[in-house]
């Protein structure tokens, strides 16, 4: 009986070692959706981190850190994150969700625009949030040349052509070069650059 034995606690060793490694390993895949499509409308795929296969869009579909969405011509979709913050791609766009956590008072949101146009609208959690803790709350778009962060706002971000265009159209937010982010301008409604 006593080799029975040690052989249940080795099975039972090799299962506990087995099921932590995939655990750690797969860490990331098992990290919870940072929001869901909410509209769609046209063509649109995403190319999910890891994968090398970008696959159609549905509606309610979950969406996770590294996700990269790609809207086709006439097509355009929105995701609402956890905190109800808002996203909307337009047509003929690529966006990446770098970055999204939202953890005590603190909210991180890191969109990449590679082309196209988002517009980014801030959810009352985090107009809350910002308001109370400016510095441990952003909700940015990042493109090639230019950073663009609100603060209880709706603004419209466009790269054509390696050109950035921002308006911020309601509220406040901020906007500075990536190669120069020591100089950060504070905006308000109603302000547009190029």
């Amino acid at each position: 009986e006593v080799p029975i034995m040690k052989t249940r606690i080795s099975l039972n060793k090799v299962f506990w070692s087995f099921l932590i490694i995939t655990f750690i390993a797969g860490g990331i895949a098992l990290a919870a959706p940072v929001g869901k499509i909410t509209a769609i409308e046209g063509r649109v795929d995403v190319l999910k981190a890891g994968k090398n296969v970008a696959t159609p869009v549905s509606l309610g579909a979950p969406v996770d850190i590294g996700d990269i969405y790609r809207a086709k011509s006439r097509s355009k979709a929105e995701v609402t994150f956890v905190n109800k913050n808002i996203l909307r791609i337009g047509q003929s766009s690529r966006v990446e969700i770098k970055e999204y956590m939202v953890q005590g008072e603190k909210s991180t949101g890191v969109i990449r625009l590679h082309r196209g146009r988002v517009q980014a609208v801030a959810g009352e959690d985090f107009i809350k949030r910002a308001a109370a803790l400016a510095e441990g709350n952003r909700f940015e778009v990042h493109t090639p040349n230019a950073v663009a962060g609100i603060r209880g706002t709706n603004m419209l971000v466009t790269l054509i052509g390696g050109a950035t265009t921002v308006i911020f159209v309601t509220g406040q937010g901020y906007l500075y070069n990536p190669s120069l982010p020591q100089i950060v301008a504070a905006v308000t409604a109603g302000f547009t650059s190029a």
